[in-house]
C-alpha cells in the first residue's frame, strides 16, 4: 500500500485476513443449474479497504462542478491510486477464492462434491478505468457495473 496508514486499516476495522467476514456478511448462495449442476455463488469485496483507500486518496482534493462528482487529482497522486485500487482487487479476489475453496471443503464433507475450478467465473463490480469520453480521457470509478464498450 502507498501509505502506512492504509497498511493498518484492515485491524482497524477488524477484518485482518482474507476470509473474514469484518463489518458485513459476504453473500454466497447455491443454485442448481438445467442440468442439476450445482453453483455456488460468492459476493464479497475488499472488506471495506477500497473505502478506506478512497477517503485516504482524495482527502483535500478539489471537487469539480459538472454532471459528474470529480476530483481534479495532480498526476503524481494518480500512480499511488491505482496501485492502492488494484491491490484492494486483488485482495477481494484471493478472499473470495479462499471462500469458495473453504465452501467446497463443506460441500465435500456434507454431500461428497467437488468444485469444478475450471468452470469459475471471476469477475469484480467496482473498478476504476481510464475512459475517452468528449472533454478527454477520464479515470472513472465503475460500481455495480462496466462500460458499454467493454462488454
Amino acid at each position: 500500500m502507498s501509505n502506512g496508514r492504509l497498511e493498518s486499516d484492515p485491524a482497524k476495522r477488524g477484518c485482518g485476513g482474507v476470509r473474514n467476514s469484518g463489518q458485513r456478511e459476504p453473500l454466497s448462495r447455491d443454485s442448481a443449474d438445467e442440468e442439476d449442476q450445482l453453483w455456488l455463488m460468492i459476493h464479497s469485496g475488499s472488506r471495506a479497504l477500497g473505502q478506506a483507500i478512497r477517503d485516504h486518496h482524495l482527502a483535500g482534493s478539489q471537487v469539480v462542478d459538472g454532471p459528474f462528482v470529480r476530483w481534479k487529482l495532480s498526476p503524481s497522486k494518480e500512480r499511488p491510486i491505482l496501485q492502492d485500487l488494484d491491490w484492494a482487487r486483488r485482495y477481494a479476489a484471493a478472499s473470495r477464492r479462499a471462500m469458495a475453496a473453504e465452501a467446497g471443503n463443506v460441500i465435500q464433507d456434507a454431500i461428497g462434491g467437488r468444485l469444478l475450478w475450471e468452470t469459475s467465473i471471476s469477475t469484480d463490480h467496482n473498478h476504476v478505468a481510464l475512459e475517452q469520453h468528449d472533454a478527454g480521457k477520464f479515470w472513472v470509478h465503475r460500481k455495480g457495473a462496466y462500460g458499454a464498450a467493454g462488454l
